[in-house]
Order: structure tokens, then sequence, then C-alpha cells
């Protein structure tokens, strides 16, 4: 209860303070004709405003509009938030993911290029049964016909393929090799 006292004591002095301020500033003339002057001028819009209330309207609703445009500007801002947060928490997995198919690729290279080592080794010493180019064009055709990773894959079994073939001819040239000297 005493602050209650304590309280209304406060501000009856404030008010009592004001009061008396007002009273001793409007003593002089100069302040009593500028006090009428703001009176009058706000009498007047005040009289505008009971006439014609419709651009104050119109201010209030497009300071409204400012005012949400704003708030939808700040949920859109927290749903950036939320974006960022998440491309924060899947880069990392993007980018492990991306060094693995690197790895990958690179270990495909290193084999494909140890291969083609074992093959170039081997001589082949057969006949061709063909001519040099035939045929070329028509496989060249085909082959850009064929989306470019089916191409990649036929090109790795194929070359599989060849690569067999020429080590089992190279094999049986060896044994006819041997099995000549043995017979000598």
């Amino acid at each position: 209860m005493e602050k209650n006292v304590k309280k209304n004591n406060a501000v009856r002095n404030i008010a009592i303070g004001v009061a008396v301020g007002a009273a001793v500033t409007m003593l002089k003339k100069s302040n009593r004709e500028k006090v009428a002057q703001n009176v009058r001028s706000v009498k007047t819009k005040v009289d505008e405003i009971r006439q014609n209330p419709a651009p104050l309207k119109a201010r209030v609703k497009e300071t409204v509009q400012a005012v949400s445009e704003k708030g939808k500007g700040v949920a859109d801002l927290g749903i950036v938030k939320e974006k960022v947060s998440e491309l924060q928490k899947l880069t990392p997995i993007v980018v492990e993911t991306l060094k693995e198919t690197r790895d990958i690729f690179n270990e495909k290279k290193r084999t494909l290029r140890e291969q083609q080592q074992v093959t170039e080794g081997i001589e082949i010493t057969s006949e061709s049964v063909v001519e040099a180019n035939a045929g070329m064009e028509e496989a060249r055709e085909l082959m850009l016909q064929i989306p470019e990773e089916q191409t990649e894959e036929l090109m790795l079994e194929k070359s599989t393929e060849l690569k067999n073939e020429t080590l089992i001819v190279a094999q049986n040239e060896a044994e006819e090799k041997k099995e000549t000297k043995q017979s000598v």
C-alpha cells in the first residue's frame, strides 16, 4: 500500500510541476501567441479530417500495408534462414558424394591404363581379315546414336572382350612356340 501512495505522490508532483511550468511559460506574450497559433492549426486539421476522412484513411491503409509487407518479409527471412541451415547440413554430404564419385572415376581410369599397358606389350602377328578402315564409318554413326552412358559401357565391354581375345591369341601362339621347340 505504501508503494501506491508513493506512486500517487510522484504522479501528483509531476502534474503540479507541469502546470507550474506551463503557467510560467504563458507569462511571455510570444509564447502565448505560438500556443494559440498551434491550437488553431490543430483545430483546422481536425476539422479537415472530420469533413474529408478519406486521405487519412488512405494514409493509414498504406501504412498498415507497408507494415504487413515488412512482416511478410521477416517471415520470408525466416524461410531463407531455414533453407540456409538445410544447405549447411547437406553441403558436407554432397561434397563427400562428389569426392567418392571422383575417386571411383580415377580408379576406373587407373585400371583402364593398367589394362592398356598389359595389352600393349603383346604382339599380334595374325593378319587382318578386313581392310584397315572397313566399317569404321558405320560404327562411328552407330556410336553417335547411342547415349553417352551406354557408349562408355559398350566401349568398356568391347575393350575387355578385345583384351581377352588378344590374351587368348597370345597364349595360343606361346603354346605353339613351346610345342615347336619341344618337337625340335
